[in-house]
């Protein structure tokens, strides 16, 4: 790092803010930044919410339709504050210390603007840390070390510890009622376990046959999930200008999200279906092993962003019991860990390194944390990104 800090210093010091927004003074880019951040966000974040309330379907209550229209107003003010203060910082150090150095290009800047997603609701807040996490996770298996090879290379050990992930995220939702976005909610189990005959037969959906609950549950999230590949078609489509040619290429809708969907929810409540038809275990126990066995699906649908989704929610799990089992606890050293605001400190640097290694070393970025990036600091951070990266190649020799 201090080699990279000295090479930094001597080659990408003499970009100006001009050499990032092409044509432009840093007062209209300002200018631009507050007109064309919301709308980038609100491009990026709209479909989000949308599926939200496709996923109440009709369940869909006007507290519910109010609360999600709160929270996508507060994603929408937060984030796009959090994006110009950004680009705003970032030409202010320049005309502070004349020149650009390593941290105060866009780590500072990240670290400071991050700070303003404090002020959205929790809903809001919990969506974007937990964002924020997997692209950091994303970053880590996307290294050169053993480790990451190991687990981003075998698709059998990504599927086992998306099981044990998918398990303990459906634990946490059924036993302790924890929020957070997963691909289906928990089964309720209406199985007594104090009774001494139990009946071989399936009694957690009364009004149901065991076949029309999981066709139930299959057709719906497959509804949800046909929606994300038809907004991907579309985006495919806008990236491209509008001839015939581009039309019948990609008129075909790529089906991935609802399948992956469908057999996720498929396995989960067919499997919990049989175990409880045959009673294998305690109820508790049956719902274990139907959630653990429905991450079975990551082997046929492989997909990182999810599975980094997944890890991120298993440990903030495992977190959230860690903190409810040491409520009680009289240890003064234990209540300060406990109730200490990691998120408030973890929060903003995370979500400074990840940007900062954007720009350094894109090739650990995934899609995702690209999407966001460009979302937040309209299209900003990719422009910085391509300027560091010439200036680096010209530095070495390379160009």
């Amino acid at each position: 790092m201090a080699n990279f800090s000295k090479f930094f210093n001597e080659h990408l010091s003499t970009l100006n803010c001009r050499d990032f927004h092409e044509g432009i003074s840093c007062k209209r880019h300002i200018i631009n930044s507050c007109l064309y951040c919301p709308l980038s966000v609100m491009k990026m974040f709209t479909p989000i919410y949308l599926l939200a309330i496709i996923r109440k379907n009709r369940n869909l209550t006007k507290e519910d339709l109010k609360e999600i229209l709160l929270n996508y107003r507060s994603c929408i003010i937060s984030a796009s504050i959090t994006g110009i203060t950004c680009n705003y910082v970032s030409c202010l150090h320049r005309l502070f210390f004349r020149k650009h150095s390593m941290y105060t290009l866009i780590f500072i800047p990240a670290w400071y603007s991050a700070h303003f997603m404090f002020l959205s609701t929790k809903a809001v807040l919990e969506m974007s840390t937990t964002a924020v996490y997997q692209h950091f996770l994303d970053t880590l298996l996307r290294r050169n070390n053993v480790v990451s090879k190991t687990i981003y290379g075998s698709k059998a050990i990504q599927t086992a510890i998306f099981m044990l992930c998918s398990a303990l995220i459906l634990y946490g939702k059924s036993a302790f009622n924890m929020k957070g976005f997963w691909l289906t909610k928990p089964n309720r189990s209406t199985i007594s376990e104090k009774r001494g005959d139990f009946e071989h037969r399936c009694n957690m959906h009364p009004n149901l046959s065991c076949g029309n609950f999981v066709l139930e549950g299959v057709c719906k999230n497959f509804l949800m999930g046909l929606v994300i590949d038809c907004l991907n078609a579309l985006k495919r489509i806008s990236k491209r200008p509008l001839s015939t040619k581009t039309w019948t290429k990609k008129r075909n809708l790529r089906l991935y999200w609802g399948p992956l969907f469908s057999l996720y929810v498929g396995l989960y409540r067919l499997t919990h279906c049989l175990l409880n038809r045959f009673h294998v275990a305690p109820g508790e126990l049956n719902h274990i092993l139907a959630a653990c066995c429905a991450g079975l699906s990551h082997f046929f649908y492989p997909e990182m962003a999810l599975f980094n989704l997944a890890a991120v929610h298993a440990f903030l799990t495992l977190w959230r019991m860690f903190q409810i089992y040491g409520a009680g606890t009289e240890n003064k050293i234990s209540k300060a860990l406990l109730n200490f605001p990691y998120t408030y400190v973890l929060y903003p640097l995370i979500q400074a390194h990840c940007i900062h290694i954007y720009i350094t070393r894109p090739q650990l970025c995934g899609p995702l944390q690209l999407a966001v990036n460009n979302s937040f600091t309209n299209n900003y951070s990719t422009a910085i990104m391509k300027k560091v990266q010439e200036a680096i190649k010209r530095g070495k020799g390379l160009q």
